[in-house]
């Protein structure tokens, strides 16, 4: 396929496609009445891939450029990393502001589940989770994962947050 990306100087895109050995070469065309080499007619989107002519972290065995491999992996990570996060923040508000606010039997059976849940290893946890989800090998696994970060991580956010609506 081509990798196209925007030249900010020139206004011209830039444009590589892989050759039959697996090289990667600049295309020569026409943009804008000047023949620039490596640019392509503005047909081509900017941001549709993109490539380097040089690979600062350089290839694997199959030529493939790792700063690329590391910037795609590191998508889910941040996601993971973010999100899961900032929802079991919420979620454990809203868990321990009920279990504080009502006591009694709701507090007790909420906080005896949040007691079983930590008493969970995360990693049985996880492969339970992969098992309900239907998650095969090689498949993403990234639901369960955040599921599973959220009930573990929660768990703390609502015994600080219980323990301060017990305060009041």
């Amino acid at each position: 396929g081509i990798m196209v990306i925007g030249d900010p100087r020139g206004g011209c895109l830039f444009a590589a496609r892989p050759g039959d050995d697996g090289s990667v070469g600049l295309q020569n065309q026409i943009a804008d009445g000047k023949d620039q080499p490596g640019c392509v007619d503005d047909d081509a989107a900017a941001g549709q891939e993109i490539t380097l002519e040089f690979h600062p972290m350089g290839t694997d065995y199959l030529g493939r450029d790792m700063l690329a491999r590391l910037m795609e992996g590191a998508r889910v990570s941040l996601f993971i990393g973010i999100v899961a996060p900032f929802i079991f923040v919420l979620f454990g508000i809203a868990y321990g502001g009920f279990a504080g606010y009502f006591g009694g039997l709701a507090d007790s059976v909420l906080m005896r589940f949040a007691d079983f849940v930590v008493a969970l290893p995360f990693l049985l946890f996880m492969i339970l989770f992969k098992i309900a989800f239907g998650i095969g090998p090689g498949e993403s696994g990234i639901f369960p994962m955040l599921i599973a970060l959220i009930l573990f991580g929660c768990l703390d956010t609502a015994r600080l947050v219980r323990g301060q609506v017990l305060q009041i």
